[in-house]
């Protein structure tokens, strides 16, 4: 059975809805359910949103193993994270296709928790879907690191996508 939600006077309106992705299983499980609230409110605008951090020490080391076996062209850091941001936003946007919706794409460069917050804030997103572990490969009860800062420093609500 389905319930029909009476929006009440002064209630807020979800309009825009920022889901920051790296591509991680939780991180997708996030935009599937940014699609479940598209299908609640069809103008329903979302933004799906990455991040490139780049620790200062590992910055030769990826480039290196990520860029073996290929042409002098893709040498650059940023050539490789295109490549990359690519992939995470083509998975992210078939999960939205294959329920017949669409979103704008963004990315951004710098600590990643900081750089989710500043976008909201920027853009004045009325909330952030985000899963609670990314690609860090931390396992187990405890949200990760992105995830709890996020929650700290928002400027609208966060949803946690639980995976």
């Amino acid at each position: 059975m389905r319930r029909e939600i009476k929006k009440k006077e002064g209630a807020a309106v979800i309009k825009k809805v920022l889901v920051p992705t790296d591509g991680s299983e939780c991180s997708l499980h996030a935009v599937a359910q940014a699609a479940k609230l598209m299908h609640l409110n069809p103008g329903l605008e979302v933004t799906i949103f990455t991040v490139h951090n780049v620790p200062k020490g590992m910055a030769r080391r990826k480039l290196f193993f990520v860029s073996t076996g290929r042409d002098k062209d893709a040498s650059k850091i940023d050539d490789v994270y295109a490549e990359e941001r690519q992939q995470v936003f083509k998975a992210a946007l078939d999960i939205l296709e294959a329920e017949g919706f669409t979103a704008k794409t963004d990315f951004s460069k710098g600590n990643p928790a900081e750089e989710i917050c500043d976008y909201a804030r920027e853009h004045g997103f009325d909330l952030i879907i985000l899963g609670p572990r990314g690609i860090s490969g931390i396992q187990g009860l405890f949200i990760g690191s992105v995830s709890s800062k996020v929650l700290a420093l928002a400027p609208c609500p966060v949803l946690l996508a639980k995976c």
